[in-house]
């Protein structure tokens, strides 16, 4: 049971880390669609049972705003300065 979870919560992770690099939508709602569908089942179920994959989903957010926050403060490269100026 434990290993389903945990697999669940991985595949989780990565579904949000795509979705937040890769998808055009607000990376804010796939959170916000999984904590109104994961607390009122986890409520009813058993919060442990959702809180782990809830908490990966988070996680997933959390690394890629860091990322984000790392690279923006690096600057840009010549190269992407050269591709601005040409736009």
């Amino acid at each position: 049971m434990k290993f389903i979870i945990f697999l669940i919560s991985v595949v989780l992770f990565w579904a949000e880390w795509l979705v937040i690099r890769k998808a055009t939508i607000n990376k804010f709602i796939p959170i916000i669609i999984a904590f109104a569908i994961g607390l009122p089942l986890g409520a009813t179920v058993g919060l442990h049972l959702v809180a782990f994959p809830l908490l990966f989903i988070l996680l997933a957010w959390i690394l890629c705003e860091v990322e984000d926050r790392y690279f923006k403060r690096k600057g840009l490269t010549d190269i992407e300065k050269s591709k601005l100026k040409d736009l």
